[in-house]
Order: C-alpha cells, then structure tokens, then sequence
C-alpha cells in the first residue's frame, strides 16, 4: 500500500531522458513532438492535425496527456484544448497567470464546498460518535481551505488590478 504521502507529493519531473524513452515506446508521441516541441506560445495546432500525425484517434488519445506533460516540463508551456477553434494552444503566459488561474481557483474552491455540503447531510443517526468527531473534523478543514481559497482569489485580483501591491522580487 503507498503512503499518503507519496499520493499528494509533488509529480516527478519528466527530463528529456524520459521523453526519450516515452517516444521509444510510443512512436505517436515522436511525431507529435517533433512536430510541436520547437513551437513558440499562442501556437494552435488543430484537433485534427494531432489526429493525423498520431495516426489516429485512439493512438492521439493515448499519447495526449504524455504530449502535454512534454512541452510543459521542456518547453514549460501548458496546453489548453480551445472548444471554439477545435484546436490545441500553447497558452501565452498572460493567460496563465490570470485567465487561468482563476478558472483553477474558483474549481477548487467549488469542490471543497461541495464535499463540505456533502458530509453536512449525512444524518447523525447513520454515523457512530467517532464517524461524527471524524465528519465535524473533515467539515472544519474544508471550510478553511474553501476560505483560503477565496482568499487567494480576491488578492490575486487585486494584484492584477494594482501590480504596486506585489512584493518586489530581487
């Protein structure tokens, strides 16, 4: 059984070595790279083209999210699937900080209010006083990381709003 801690700790990094070894395994995946990998920001690649160069549907399926790990940890550039456009972008770091972050945030904060709701209905008649200490607990922690949160969120609006806020880096 793992720990929790291996669980929750940090992704390992991909190194160009492991993308060696992904691309040795995955021969979509070297053509999907050596068709991106030189590619600045705000470059869209269509759903189609990757498609394509993957040989198909379900080979693309199968290599996306190892493609995408790639060009973030060499590159380090997310990709963002666009709806409008059927296509794929490699998102300006403009967007990142803010359109982006934002969406992330409120997804969070969302989810932990969500599962807080959840434990708050489970009747107490279904629960020993364990499963009770236990839930009342687990509700206490949520609603702190939701404040956090929205914590989070209204600062960093402010810091886009008035960047004189922000501490200097040297």
């Amino acid at each position: 059984m793992r720990s929790m801690t291996r669980k929750t700790a940090a992704p390992t990094e991909v190194t160009r070595e492991l993308v060696a070894a992904w691309e040795q395994r995955r021969p979509a995946l070297k053509a999907l790279n050596d068709a991106t990998l030189d590619k600045p920001r705000g470059y869209a690649i269509q759903a189609e083209r990757c498609i394509e160069l993957c040989g198909g549907a379900e080979e693309f399926k199968k290599v996306a999210r190892f493609w995408k790990d790639c060009v973030k940890w060499i590159r380090g550039i997310t990709i963002e699937y666009d709806h409008a456009s059927k296509s794929y972008r490699f998102i300006e770091v403009e967007r990142h900080l803010t359109h982006r972050h934002e969406q992330v945030q409120r997804s969070l904060e969302r989810r932990a209010r969500r599962e807080w709701q959840g434990l708050g209905v489970i009747r107490d008649e279904d629960m020993s006083d364990h499963q009770r200490r236990i839930r009342m607990l687990a509700m206490d922690q949520l609603s702190g990381v939701a404040g956090k949160i929205e914590a989070s969120r209204e600062h960093h609006r402010i810091a886009l709003a008035a960047p004189e806020t922000l501490p200097r880096v040297k």
